[in-house]
């Protein structure tokens, strides 16, 4: 059985541990909160000519499966509201190569609707605006290097 003298001291450890374990915690909160950068990054949309349906993009960081959603590092759907709609995107590392690809899914089916002939329906588009031959730019063609508070330009057609 512990003393009355043990017990005070015991719980003094206890008690100090815990203290100095919740300023560390508070330091940590407050030091963090201090450091965040803002990352976004503000994508502008043009060419919306039905004020209805979604917006869908599909952010993509390597080249391989470029244009395909399973491959694209992070998705956002956007409600179409205005005939240039502004987007802002966060999370972004800055440094890294990025591309975009978009369509605006008028109908809301989640799906790029194309003709027989496997040519698109609704409106797409790329980043740098850019276009392919026969099928999706490359990876190349629509890339851009992310720095901090990057604004791009999208038309879609």
């Amino acid at each position: 059985m512990l003393k009355n003298t043990e017990l005070k001291t015991f719980f003094c450890v206890i008690r100090y541990k815990f203290v100095r374990v919740t300023g560390y915690i508070i330091v940590f909160v407050i030091f963090s909160s201090f450091t965040r950068v803002e990352t976004n990054m503000t994508i502008t949309i043009k060419g919306i000519t039905e004020l209805k349906g979604n917006l869908m993009l599909a952010i993509f960081d390597k080249s391989q499966g470029f244009g395909a959603d399973e491959y694209a590092c992070d998705k956002k759907v956007i409600k179409v509201l205005q005939s240039n709609q502004e987007i802002k995107l966060s999370n972004l590392i800055e440094g890294k190569k990025y591309a975009i690809a978009l369509y605006h899914d008028v109908n809301c089916n989640e799906l790029l609707d194309k003709n027989i002939l496997g040519m698109p329906l609704e409106k797409y588009g790329f980043s740098n605006d850019a276009r392919g031959t026969f099928g999706p730019p490359s990876f190349e063609t629509a890339a851009f290097f992310y720095n901090k508070g990057k604004r791009i330009t999208i038309t879609i057609k």
